[in-house]
């Protein structure tokens, strides 16, 4: 097997997107994310982004793509997605050895302890076993994760007078769009910082203006919103992310923005929809559940500390 090597460019990109889309279609027990995580993870990145210290990918000499991992600094943590083939091979092994090694030595350089990787299936014990053969412990059940059929009639909620659904108009919506999330998420970002990321998200090949729903308050502010991702594949829609400000809560605005994501996607051929709650946030969970979406798996991180071996140097 050849050695990983950086990201180079979009036709990269793309094997990855195809990669997920063909893992979440073996349904071999793995979690595979959504193609719109992915694209919300690079193209709105919660830490500075670089391309080429941050993806790693393994191609055959052929140029087929074998597997690709995603590392982040901010979290400590790697996600591996390896080609449905591989799942559980010794080859999976030796990729998975390589990622928690040079995870190791970035965190160590930067004085961590521990690190930890992200988007593995409470029930898949497979991973888990793998991860417990490194030294890997299972830390927390982090996210539910739910799912809800879009075979059915849809739910239509009513708004308080004056509001209404649609989606954003263009960039010259972005500081309005920016002060709703900023809020939603109380992030620490300055606001302008945090405006200009959304700005570059908006200029990005990821960002669809169809896809990027809000409430508009009638004094014109943006009350609650979501985003859409499709996978006219697998014919899944994922909601990330997802939020009201705080102004506007306890009015039924989120419900009623993701109401239109549901009719959006199901008039693109999307087959179900699924939705990610974190453990400790019960009012996204009750929200998606008065939508009909149903909890059918939890995702857990598992963790390893840094340790010294007897060189000083080496880790285990």
């Amino acid at each position: 097997m050849q050695p990983p090597q950086p990201y180079q460019d979009e036709q990269d990109l793309q094997r990855m997107l195809q990669l997920l889309v063909e893992g979440r279609l073996a349904g071999n027990g793995s979690y595979y994310v959504h193609t719109g995580d992915l694209k919300w993870w690079l193209y709105y990145p919660a830490e500075p982004f670089r391309w080429l210290e941050s993806i790693f990918l393994w191609y055959r000499p052929d140029g087929e793509l074998l597997a690709w991992v995603f590392f982040s600094l901010k979290y400590r943590s790697f996600d591996l997605f390896v080609q449905p083939a591989l799942h559980a091979t010794c080859e999976h092994e030796a990729m998975l050895g390589w990622s928690v090694e040079r995870l190791t030595g970035l965190v160590r350089s930067l004085g961590g302890q521990e690190i930890c990787t992200l988007g593995v299936l409470a029930d898949d014990w497979v991973q888990a076993r793998m991860l417990a053969g490194l030294g890997f412990v299972r830390a927390q059940d982090f996210m539910n994760l739910l799912v809800r059929p879009l075979d059915g009639p849809l739910p239509d909620p009513a708004m308080p007078d004056g509001f209404s659904v649609r989606p954003v108009a263009g960039v010259q919506e972005a500081e309005r769009r920016a002060a709703a999330s900023h809020a939603a998420f109380a992030s620490p970002l300055p606001f302008e910082a945090y405006c200009q990321r959304y700005v570059d998200f908006m200029r990005s090949p990821a960002y669809v203006p169809e896809h990027d729903l809000v409430v508009a308050s009638p004094d014109g502010r943006f009350a609650a919103f979501c985003i859409i991702w499709t996978d006219p594949l697998n014919r899944v829609g994922l909601f990330e992310p997802v939020g009201t400000h705080p102004d506007f809560q306890r009015l039924g605005l989120g419900k009623a923005v993701m109401a239109e994501g549901l009719r959006r996607l199901q008039a693109q051929g999307m087959r179900s929809a699924i939705v990610g709650a974190e453990h400790d946030n019960p009012a996204a969970l009750r929200l998606y559940q008065s939508l009909d979406f149903l909890v059918v798996n939890k995702i857990c991180t598992y963790a390893r500390p840094i340790r010294q071996g007897i060189d000083g140097n080496r880790s285990f």
